[in-house]
């Protein structure tokens, strides 16, 4: 996450911003990446647009958004931690516990700015928040990782 966003949370709640850590990102996403540009796609987040599945009437913006529904939503077991990819090209990404993200999101994920990848850690699915909002999901991730060139 960007210092700005760690300076933010300290003004307005006076404390530090619990639970996040730095890690690098896995060598699994990484080569998936590289991958998808081998087979045409601009970047990862393009590939999540065009083959994941949009939840069309779920808006990350929408007022009263609570991302922790989501789950509820795509029927799957919420995770007890959610990795945030920031940018591919950068060598890192923040593990967070689910709690703390979802109490937090909108201290986390900035509308018009951020485009974020979310994962946990089986692998069990992809889900792309886009700066406008909208919300992809590719619920089958661990499938990708199978792929013989990977």
């Amino acid at each position: 996450m960007e210092k700005f966003k760690y300076n933010n949370f300290i003004d307005l709640y006076g404390e530090e911003f619990p639970a996040i850590k730095e890690c690098p990102i896995p060598n699994g996403i990484r080569a998936l990446s590289q991958c998808l540009s081998k087979l045409k796609y601009d970047n990862i987040y393009y590939y999540l647009e065009t083959n994941g599945i949009k939840i069309s009437d779920i808006n990350a913006e929408d007022d009263g958004f609570q991302f922790c529904k989501l789950f509820t939503h795509l029927n799957v077991s919420p995770p007890l931690d959610i990795n945030i990819i920031w940018d591919i090209k950068d060598n890192y990404m923040d593990s967070i516990p689910l709690t703390v993200f979802c109490q937090y999101f909108d201290d986390i994920w900035y509308p018009g700015a951020d485009d974020i990848i979310l994962y946990n850690q089986a692998y069990q699915y992809l889900i792309f928040i886009r700066h406008d909002g909208c919300i992809f999901v590719h619920p089958n991730y661990h499938q990708l990782l199978d792929i013989d060139y990977l």
